[in-house]
């Protein structure tokens, strides 16, 4: 024993005197809260957690699936729309929210996180609310703002990629101030900045910093457990190998009688939730895609029962290349193609819409009878032979006209064969061409197609619209060059180069309706559906009067379901 301990004070005694290396600088500090962050929720209900692992009694917690599992993501860089929980394109804000939103009916972006945008002389200046906190107790600052927005630029997120076109400098003018100086030389750089930030959501800087310096791309996050902490109503409070448990910020909505959690059961297999709902095991399925119809296992059972939750609406068409094929140069050709579609009331969405002079663009719309048919056949030289159902040109018969769809949307399918068909009885021959939605895409962003089957965004903002009708190729050309003599893209182009200036001016509604009617005289988008878009289903005797504002970014509402065959 004595041997022992004189060993061990002899290997003491080395090690005492053995150098050591530098200590490590000083970490960053750490910012104080400014306030003590709040108290995870006690263990109410042990019986339901130790079966279950979901916290307190079922009529304290709201139980929600995925009807799409793919969908799940916990990555605020991730490439797609309407991911859950944590949804990169805002649609979605249960975690993280947005500065602003888009409100299709005032036109205009609102505030969320900010709380007063303003633009002038290509400056963005944000104002944040002095009060503002994440779910730490941190306050939210604009270095938060200046982060997340230098994040998502450093990862080339569809947002970021749309800020690095367009920021020339940034500046934190005050702890709940800054500035986005744009390039002046971008066509409505103020207003496309606005829109990429109702795409970006704000993180907190002092969880994310080490983070983002260690991963040089998004998909390398993957691989890390990623901070939680956001400024939405619910925080994490425990997550599992087969679900997330989330707990509201807030007693108000306690003291109303809502919810105190929600819990996020990860199905494998779309297939076992809809079992799940129809056991009335849940209270909500999100996720829904946007290209389908309410599937039947959802919308069954009594309108006290059941309800779809409505978030949004979109417009599907059929957008035509005037370059694309011989035939679609031709001004009267494309009108007379048109005469196929269905016609919606506008060119946009119903909710913006509505509120331009719908008696002067209805007008514009030719009605499909013999007499419109015969003169703009005539106007694009062809001959028309046995009534409506043959055309030829130089005496041989029309070459069909290709049109672009993406594989595997059933509703997109559908749409596309009826304007073939209606086309067909016009004498007009549209083949169909399927391929994948990366190849649809694809076509659609580079303008190689004739024809192309096509979805605007969900509540599609102006300027998303002025983006989308930018990528139909020769949107700029003089209507006197080239091959192109009888498309005036030009005076498209011009419209769509004064939209912000008409959006600060206070005559949006006037422009708006110019492009309206430019793109009807031209015959270069066919709206064919105007439809309120599905954004989960809800169990009402299970969720009772839960508030859908808690999870969807989106003004939403419940309506019953429609009866199915």
């Amino acid at each position: 024993m004595l041997f022992l301990a004189a060993a061990l004070a002899g290997v003491l005694l080395i090690a005492a005197c053995s150098p050591r290396p530098p200590a490590d600088p000083d970490p960053e500090p750490t910012p104080v809260p400014t306030r003590m962050p709040a108290a995870e929720p006690t263990e109410d209900g042990n019986a339901a957690h130790q079966y279950r692992g979901l916290p307190g009694l079922p009529d304290q917690r709201l139980t929600i699936a995925l009807a799409q599992p793919e969908d799940w993501n916990l990555n605020p860089f991730k490439s797609g729309r309407h991911l859950f929980p944590v949804d990169p394109w805002g649609y979605y804000q249960p975690l993280y929210q947005t500065l602003l939103q888009y409100d299709p009916v005032l036109m205009d972006y609102v505030p969320v996180l900010a709380e007063k945008v303003r633009y002038e002389a290509g400056i963005l200046s944000i104002i944040l609310p002095e009060g503002g906190q994440w779910q730490d107790g941190f306050p939210l600052t604009s270095e938060d703002v200046l982060f997340s927005i230098q994040a998502n630029r450093k990862y080339g997120t569809e947002a970021g990629e749309v800020l690095n076109d367009l920021i020339a400098g940034t500046d934190g003018t005050g702890r709940f101030s800054l500035e986005i100086h744009l390039n002046r030389e971008k066509e409505n750089a103020g207003l496309q900045c606005m829109d990429a930030l109702t795409h970006l959501l704000i993180l907190p800087e002092h969880h994310w910093k080490t983070v983002v310096s260690h991963a040089g791309t998004w998909e390398q996050l993957q691989d890390q457990t990623l901070p939680l902490t956001g400024s939405g109503p619910w925080t994490l409070w425990r997550a599992d190998e087969f679900a997330l448990s989330f707990v509201r910020t807030s007693k108000e909505a306690e003291e109303a009688g809502q919810p105190v959690y929600l819990c996020v059961l990860k199905y494998s297999d779309h297939k076992f939730s809809e079992e799940a709902f129809l056991r009335s095991d849940l209270g909500l399925v999100v996720g829904v895609g946007p290209s389908e119809p309410a599937p039947a296992w959802a919308t069954g059972g009594t309108e006290e029962e059941r309800g779809v939750i409505l978030g949004g609406e979109r417009l599907t068409g059929i957008t035509v290349n005037p370059s694309g094929d011989p035939l679609l140069q031709n001004r009267s050709f494309r009108r007379l193609l048109g005469l196929a579609a269905d016609r919606a009331d506008a060119v946009m969405i119903p909710s913006t819409g509505a509120q331009l002079n719908g008696e002067h663009l209805a007008s514009l719309l030719l009605g499909a009878d013999d007499e419109t048919i015969s003169r703009l056949a005539g106007e694009a030289g062809l001959s028309r032979e046995h009534g409506a159902l043959y055309f030829s040109i130089n005496g041989q018969d029309l070459p069909p006209l290709s049109l672009t769809f993406p594989d595997g949307q059933a509703r997109a399918g559908q749409i596309c064969e009826n304007f073939a068909e209606a086309a067909r009885e016009l004498g007009i021959m549209v083949s169909l061409k399927r391929v994948s939605p990366a190849a649809w895409k694809q076509a659609h962003d580079t303008g190689n197609y004739a024809l192309i089957y096509t979805e605007t965004d969900i509540d599609e903002s102006v300027m998303a619209w002025v983006a989308r009708l930018q990528k139909i190729p020769g949107i700029t050309l003089d209507q006197n060059g080239g091959s192109m003599a009888e498309f005036d893209g030009r005076a498209g182009g011009e419209i769509m180069t004064s939209i912000e200036q008409a959006h600060f001016s206070g005559e949006l509604k006037a422009v708006i309706e110019k492009l309206a009617g430019w793109i009807i005289r031209e015959g270069i988008f066919f709206p064919l559906a105007a439809e309120e878009m599905a954004g989960g289903y809800l169990n009402r005797e299970e969720a009772g009067t839960f508030d859908l504002s808690s999870i969807f970014a989106l003004k939403v509402r419940v309506k019953a379901p429609a009866l199915q065959p």
